[in-house]
């Protein structure tokens, strides 16, 4: 699918109420999940650029596309490794975009309320039969959250993230590297993103097999 499609794919679901009572609603579900980080001040910041920015009920292709135009500058100020790790948040926000659009069109097809319960949730989970893509998702979320961690620990990364955005500011093209720097400030001050990471892919892999293991009954 080209980025045009893609994008007049995402537009036809942002219509749909249901999109943002699914964002919503897993946003909680995020929130509840790992209260006990995001209560700690040392985790909160990271608990919120993962809830809100990585996880976003924004469009993040005109992002994206901005990416792919800055490749060049980018790499002048971060290097190579960095801007071919960053393939990979775009890689897990496509993704995510694709499991929400497969997830409502199932609710759909159960003729589900707006205001759907769990119940319903995990059962239109399950009967969208994407378990191998929701362990990539996993796996990229467990690589992204790492990246940006190490990108934000990086010596003289704050001066290096506004000199960066200053040039994209003259290309017209500051929607990643603003991520970024929302990202710096999240994780500038986590000494240690191990035990965070180690527990969202225990939890969300541990939930992934749980509502796998729920029998679909008609």
């Amino acid at each position: 699918m080209s980025n045009e499609e893609k994008q007049i794919e995402f537009e036809k679901v942002v219509e749909d109420p249901k999109y943002f009572y699914l964002k919503d609603f897993q946003s909680k579900r995020l929130r509840s999940t790992y209260d006990d980080f995001a209560s700690q001040p040392e985790y909160a910041s990271a608990c919120f650029f993962f809830f809100y920015r990585i996880y976003s009920v924004e469009d993040t292709e005109d992002r994206d596309r901005q990416f792919r135009k800055i490749h060049g500058t980018v790499k002048n100020f971060l290097g190579g490794e960095v801007v071919n790790s960053m393939s990979r948040l775009i890689e897990l926000q496509d993704l995510t975009i694709q499991l929400d659009m497969k997830l409502l069109a199932v609710l759909a097809e159960m003729e589900a309320p707006v205001s759907f319960d769990v119940d319903t949730y995990e059962r239109a989970y399950k009967m969208s039969d994407n378990y191998v893509a929701r362990e990539k998702q996993i796996e990229l979320l467990d690589f992204t959250i790492r990246l940006i961690h190490s990108i934000s620990h990086r010596f003289g990364i704050g001066m290096i993230l506004k000199g960066l955005r200053a040039a994209c500011l003259v290309l017209g093209h500051t929607a990643m590297v603003d991520f970024l720097m929302d990202g710096y400030r999240a994780f500038a001050d986590l000494r240690a993103i191990d035990p965070l990471a180690e527990a969202m892919v225990a939890r969300e892999q541990r939930r992934l097999d749980r509502i796998w293991a729920i029998p679909l009954t008609s």
